[in-house]
């Protein structure tokens, strides 16, 4: 729901032009309400297990919807990589995932965000000095469509590894919507 447009009220305006319960439900209440979360898209979504990586990106399954609000849409059984937007607008977020015992070092560890599955919005990378339990993360800003989908895809330059499944180290996505710029 964008907000709605703003009304300005001026000083001695006739009787029929007082706002009522509904001006004021539409002004305040749902705009406010909107603001603050209870209708605004949201979410957030991890995995549950690890995934094998290798120098091949691959979409990384997010099955737990740990929140999901405001029309955001995404299934936890078929293609639970994906997360659909419902309104046109700007979206703020971030992403983490965690590389788990790594085949080698000095490889470097890429998270990247892609919309509608192949336009990449973000990128995230790091070079791991050692081989053990390594997390990659960043914060995101997107302009997006309505009905446009993200997905979190992770690779490396070489090697092999499994993405992190713990509750601290799983590959997980937070999304919201900013507004409509």
């Amino acid at each position: 729901m964008p907000l709605p447009a703003p009304r300005t009220w001026t000083d001695g305006e006739q009787p029929e032009n007082i706002p009522n319960a509904d001006d004021l439900n539409l002004d305040w209440r749902d705009s406010f309400n909107f603001l603050m979360g209870s209708t605004r898209p949201m979410g957030l979504f991890r995995t549950t297990t690890g995934q094998a990586l290798s120098s091949t990106f691959v979409n990384i399954n997010l099955p737990l919807e740990v929140l999901k609000r405001g029309g955001i849409t995404h299934s936890t059984v078929t293609n639970t990589h994906l997360i659909t937007v419902p309104y046109a607008g700007q979206y703020q977020g971030y992403a983490s995932a965690s590389f788990d015992t790594l085949s080698a070092v000095g490889l470097r560890l890429t998270l990247r965000l892609m919309k509608n599955t192949s336009t990449e919005i973000a990128r995230f990378n790091m070079t791991n000095p050692h081989s053990n339990n390594w997390t990659v993360n960043g914060t995101f800003t997107a302009d997006l469509a309505a009905n446009d989908t993200i997905h979190m895809q992770l690779g490396m330059s070489s090697g092999t590894s499994t993405s992190g499944a713990a509750v601290g180290r799983a590959p997980r996505i937070g999304i919201w919507y900013a507004g409509d710029f």
